[in-house]
């Protein structure tokens, strides 16, 4: 193999899912195709990353395009869901992205969201890896939830995640006995090891309703 052709599988196997074998296939395909289309792809990379940025509060990605945050608040840009004032004073916890597309599509929930960015991991040297533990901390404040709803994936590492969770949150909660902000986690709906992005929505709504 040629070395800038490994250059490129090596690029393409660090994306998560993919092996050097469908890396290998991915830079064959570049190969064959004209120079404009590659142009083409390589300026959409770019403007992907310079449009693309993360809500100030839930961590959801939006397009600075269509945000219509003004240019002087820019620091606290607001996806659309977090911009809308009718929402309802619940906090969903979730593991990534795609986790709160998945219920969003749902419309069966109305409240905010938090992504959490991972879960832990005991056999990482560091266990919280790129969780957002202190930013949780500082939305929980901020928001002053009714309820936080955990929704992370019931697998061994996402409910230790959760039981930690629910460890750090607690005395942000139970300060103000008139006005302690329940914690629960989505029922049994969900299977354990299941994951929210592959659910289909009436498994979803169905652990919604039976948290506890």
């Amino acid at each position: 193999m040629e070395k800038q052709i490994k250059k490129i599988v090596d690029i393409f196997s660090k994306f998560p899912t993919i092996g050097e074998r469908t890396a290998t296939r991915f830079a064959l395909y570049l190969l064959s195709l004209p120079k404009e289309e590659i142009d083409k792809i390589c300026q959409e990379i770019i403007d992907f990353k310079n449009e693309i940025k993360l809500c100030s509060f839930c961590f959801n990605p939006i397009s600075t395009k269509t945000s219509s945050t003004a240019p002087e608040e820019k620091e606290e840009q607001l996806c659309t869901i977090c911009q809308d004032k009718k929402r309802s004073k619940l906090l969903c916890v979730v593991e990534k992205e795609t986790d709160l597309w998945q219920m969003e599509k749902m419309k069966k929930y109305n409240g905010r969201y938090f992504i959490l960015g991972g879960k832990m991991d005991f056999l990482k040297e560091n266990s919280l890896g790129k969780m957002r533990i202190e930013e949780l901390k500082k939305r929980v404040k901020k928001a002053e939830p009714n309820e936080i709803i955990l929704a992370i994936n019931p697998t061994s590492d996402g409910i230790l995640t959760m039981n930690y969770i629910l460890k750090i949150l607690k005395p942000l909660t139970c300060n103000d006995q008139s006005q302690t902000i329940k914690i629960t986690r989505l029922g049994t709906g969900l299977p354990i090891n299941g994951e929210i992005e592959y659910a289909d929505y009436e498994t979803i709504e169905k652990a919604l309703e039976g948290r506890a």
